[in-house]
């Protein structure tokens, strides 16, 4: 039988103060730890002495409370001071994460760049690594055999998998469930007429359905007047997350509709969570490394993305689609099944982890 890798150590590079970074490289780094915790291997985050109140730095220096307290600019330089006395070192925001895999056979190090884009975010990491994951992973573009893809998670959900796994046996009470920002493309601007033309279609189709636009960008006069002219309410300010949740576990249908530069978006994360069944205004484009299926994980509206110009469909065709889906209710309830299941054997911290330890024992195989 042939041995599964095993590293001795795995050592995760974090910046604490680096609210972005430590954020965005949460699940993944989280999911090693977890792997690590099960199976007797050490696992370190290196880099700082003081990463727990580098953190707790962060938290206060981003809280809307704080800034009441201790206006800026003087109370984020205090907390500027305070976080460089510990070790902080003023960088810039960015979403890449690094890792080693060291073992007797030799060292397998480890790149994941969580940026919406599918472009590769940092060349001198790229030739640094041996595997180089990444989470909004393009099919159509030319990678270098080393770029592996990897799912974009979201580690809001992590404190909450429990009570989102348990909304899977939740009572429905609405047949559609969409709220979502008017904005997406690459410089949030692109995607307005997309999203507004997405509100507009799902206004028009009858069903029990709950629909709030959250404007955000661009001529959000403009875009109210034409959501009030569809009947879609609308609101200047984010939904609390518990709430989204609420409503989303009492909906038949989610609609998770492409984030920024046509990433697969962190709410498809807890919708699978929670058993659910999300729709996509459009196929997938980019891949996670369990590649998910139309009609198997997901349903497909058929709402085709331009940049900055109204998508060419057709409305009634649309409407016409997502009321056969009601009408007639077993796909959903098989991808109900199969979302729940992927999130179980693909998602969930060990098994993340485990994945990714895997990729970096073949990796070390090839190399020997």
């Amino acid at each position: 039988m042939e041995r599964i890798y095993t590293p001795t150590r795995v050592e995760a590079f974090i910046e604490p103060y680096n609210r972005t970074q430590d954020r965005y490289q949460a699940y993944y780094r989280r999911g090693l730890a977890a792997y690590c915790a099960s199976h007797g291997i050490a696992f370190d985050e290196t880099g700082f002495r003081f990463p727990s109140q580098l953190r707790f730095l962060a938290r206060v220096r981003a809280s809307d409370k704080f800034r009441k307290i201790l206006p800026d600019p003087v109370g984020q330089g205090l907390i500027d001071v305070t976080a460089r006395l510990l070790g902080a070192r003023q960088v810039p925001s960015h979403c890449m994460g690094s890792y080693i895999f060291h073992s007797a056979a030799g060292d397998v190090k480890v790149v994941v760049d969580s940026f919406d884009s599918g472009e590769l975010q940092d060349q001198r990491l790229l030739e640094w690594c041996d595997i180089y994951f990444k989470t909004n992973y393009w099919p159509s573009r030319a990678y270098p055999p080393k770029v592996q893809p990897i799912a974009n998670l979201n580690p809001d959900v992590l404190p909450h998998v429990e009570e989102l796994k348990a909304a899977r046996t939740a009572e429905k009470e609405w047949d559609l469930f969409g709220f979502f920002r008017v904005w997406g493309g690459t410089d949030a601007l692109e995607g307005v007429e997309h999203n507004l033309a997405l509100f507009e279609t799902l206004a028009r189709v009858k069903c029990k359905k709950k629909l709030l636009a959250y404007l955000i960008a661009g001529d959000t006069g403009a875009a109210a007047a034409r959501l009030d002219k569809a009947g879609v309410p609308y609101t200047t300010k984010w939904m609390p997350q518990s709430e989204v949740w609420r409503m989303a576990a009492r909906s038949t249908l989610n609609i998770v509709r492409h984030g920024m530069h046509q990433c697969i978006p962190w709410r498809m994360t807890e919708t699978l969570a929670m058993g659910g069944c999300p729709v996509l205004d459009y196929k997938a484009v980019t891949r996670w490394h369990v590649p998910l299926e139309e009609n198997v994980h997901y349903l497909n509206l058929g709402v085709p993305y331009r940049p900055s110009m109204a998508p060419a469909f057709d409305p009634g065709e649309v409407v016409e689609r997502v009321e056969g889906w009601l009408a007639e209710r077993n796909l959903i309830h098989d991808i109900e099944r199969n979302t729940a299941r992927y999130f179980d054997e693909h998602l969930t911290l060990e098994k993340l982890g485990g994945y990714m330890i895997e990729k970096a024992g073949l990796e070390g195989k090839h190399r020997a």
